[in-house]
C-alpha cells in the first residue's frame, strides 16, 4: 500500500521515477519472486532493481537452491537491471563465505556471474 502511495504522490507532483528498488524475504521459491518481480513490473512499468534479496530459509542445500536459481533468473530477466544479494553472517546457511572466510557455495556462484 505504501508504494502505490508513494507512486500516486510522485505522478502527482510530477517527479520523474527512473526505476523501482524492491527486497525480497518472501521464502525460496523462485517462482513465486519472479511473480512478484513481474507484478511490480506490469503494475509500474519501470526496471526494477532488487536491493536486498534472501530467501530466509533454515538449511544450507535450500539457501544455495534458491539463491543459484534466483542468480540465474534475475540475470536472465529483461525488467530487472541490477540485484544484489543479501549474505546472512559468515558460515551460516545463507552466507556468501563459509566459516573460514573462504567462499561458500552460494558465494561463488554470485561470484561467478
Amino acid at each position: 500500500a505504501w508504494l502505490d502511495k508513494f507512486m500516486k504522490g510522485a505522478k502527482k507532483g510530477k517527479l520523474k521515477i527512473d526505476f523501482l528498488a524492491v527486497h525480497w524475504y518472501g521464502g525460496t521459491d523462485v517462482d513465486q519472486f519472479e511473480k512478484y518481480i513481474d507484478n511490480l513490473s506490469k503494475k509500474y512499468r519501470l526496471p526494477i532493481w532488487v536491493t536486498e534479496f534472501n530467501g530466509w530459509s533454515v538449511t544450507e542445500k535450500e539457501m544455495a537452491d534458491f539463491a543459484i536459481k534466483s542468480f540465474k533468473m534475475l540475470e536472465r530477466h529483461r525488467k530487472v537491471e541490477r540485484f544484489a544479494y543479501f549474505s546472512k553472517k559468515k558460515g551460516t546457511p545463507g552466507s556468501l563465505w563459509n566459516r573460514d572466510g573462504t567462499l561458500s557455495k552460494i558465494g561463488l556462484a554470485y561470484k561467478d556471474l
